[in-house]
């Protein structure tokens, strides 16, 4: 089974917070997410820590999410739906299982030059097909919320390579 895109957005602009302030929600739906450009701190369910652009993240639903980015950001998000992401109350890791086997994971992890194009092109293709209501295109969609959490789930690009 697919996952089921629920939204998808791309957001531009400043970050009201000022130092060691934090914007704090709880989603109904799993996040995955890209910031192409933002730095500070950022808590995701128990794990806080500091990050900086580019990087990708998921979120279970449910999980706090805490923003503590200040000045410029360039993020996309989508919210879905998939049985795979496993709840993970308390946990520093989240954890995405298929087929029996599981992926434990942090949050987010950085991503190297070909790697943010890659989630990028993701992303932009997602936009476009997430708009349409038939089933190839929300296939299409699933199929897309797929590669972004393979591109979570993969140990980061060594440094320079």
């Amino acid at each position: 089974m697919l996952p089921l895109v629920q939204q998808v957005a791309h957001h531009r602009g400043t970050s009201p917070n000022k130092p060691g302030e934090f914007h704090q929600c709880y989603h109904e739906h799993h996040v995955a997410g890209f910031k192409a450009v933002g730095s500070g701190w950022y808590q995701s369910g128990q794990e806080l820590r500091e990050v900086r652009a580019p990087y990708i993240g998921l979120l279970p639903a449910g999980e706090l999410d805490r923003n503590g980015i200040v000045g410029p950001y360039d993020m996309y998000w989508v919210k879905f739906d998939w049985k795979a992401v496993l709840p993970q109350a308390g946990e520093m890791t989240v954890g995405v299982e298929l087929h029996g086997q599981t992926v434990r994971r942090s949050h987010s992890r950085p991503l190297s030059g070909e790697e943010e194009r890659r989630v990028i092109a993701l992303f932009h293709d997602l936009l476009a097909v997430a708009r349409r209501p038939d089933l190839p295109s929300r296939w299409r969609a699933g199929a897309r919320v797929v590669e972004l959490i393979a591109m979570w789930a993969e140990p980061p690009a060594a440094e320079g390579g």
